[in-house]
């Protein structure tokens, strides 16, 4: 029994990442997946940036089941590099410390990453950060022949914790595709050692900017402010930057489209430290779940940098 287990969920993880992920002529015209298509990943979400909560109820609406692991806790996008001139964690962090236990011991199959754009640089820190991913990725594949690291690239605002100061046109520079070069080189890097894609690209920031200049053109329904699309006095993303990040992880980690899907966000809410202020996903309407839901789409589909296969 366990054999036949292990012998599933290793031949369906291959089809799902490797060859669900191939996008043909007719990706467009993909439906979303359904239980029965997709096999029973064991997905660890990176702690504290993204614990998975978003993603999980978009899978219940394509009524997947999927095995919850410890999110993996990094200290953040900030904490695994280079900072003020000390190196982040190490390989042997990963192999020593309780909450890479799971990683390394071949009970995950995809490891979801959660970075800023512009993290790494091409410098010392894109270095230290090379190094790093790839111990990830021979940890956990040491024990895991399938495991994946899936690297969501998220948007960050040009602004200030003061709401009267934001640029759009600062926001729009650091969405540039060319500031991705070094991620997409180490991950391109990291997959031809391997011989085949076990790090995936997550191209949310472009799905991201393509929301905001909606939202700054006044075609986004329920949004007359393009500001409001991050939180009030921090410039970290809000619900429909959240909501269509998630959308684009799904995309990725299944290899079809969220189109279509209707998932239920009731009593789901977040709030950012030190804020009692709650931000409510429930009230997203089903218009501007079905645009964020073609803008991850046609994202993900589109993208051709390493680690998406095409």
């Amino acid at each position: 029994m366990i054999y036949q287990r292990n012998l599933y969920r290793a031949t369906a993880l291959v089809a799902c990442v490797l060859i669900g992920m191939h996008q043909s002529a007719h990706a467009q015209d993909q439906k979303p997946t359904k239980k029965q298509d997709a096999p029973v990943l064991r997905i660890a979400f990176m702690a504290p940036l993204d614990n998975g909560e978003d993603f999980e109820r978009i899978a219940q609406a394509a009524e997947i089941k999927y095995e919850k692991v410890r999110p993996l806790d990094l200290g953040g996008w900030h904490g695994w590099w280079l900072q003020e001139g000390a190196k982040g964690l190490s390989r042997s962090d990963i192999q020593s410390k309780p909450e890479f236990k799971s990683l390394a011991g071949g009970k995950v199959d995809v490891f979801v990453l959660s970075t800023l754009l512009s993290m790494p640089d091409d410098n010392e820190r894109g270095k230290n950060t090379a190094e790093f991913l790839a111990g990830l990725v021979d940890v956990g594949i040491k024990n895991n022949p399938n495991f994946r690291v899936v690297w969501r690239l998220w948007l960050h605002a040009d602004g200030k914790k003061q709401k009267d100061y934001f640029s759009l046109e600062g926001t729009r520079k650091r969405a540039d595709p060319s500031n991705a070069k070094t991620i997409e080189k180490i991950v391109g890097e990291i997959n031809k050692k391997h011989g085949k894609q076990v790090v995936l690209i997550v191209p949310a920031v472009f799905a991201e900017i393509q929301l905001v200049n909606m939202a700054a053109e006044g075609k986004f329904p329920g949004v007359t402010d393009v500001r409001e699309l991050w939180i009030a006095y921090n410039m970290h993303g809000g619900v429909f930057l959240k909501v269509v990040a998630a959308y684009c992880n799904y995309a990725v980690i299944y290899g079809v489209s969220p189109e279509g899907l209707q998932p239920s966000f009731k009593g789901r809410y977040f709030s950012t430290k030190g804020s009692t202020v709650r931000h409510s996903l429930e009230d997203i309407s089903a218009e501007q779940h079905a645009i964020l839901q073609k803008i991850a789409w046609e994202t993900v589909s589109k993208y051709s940098q390493p680690g998406i296969s095409k």
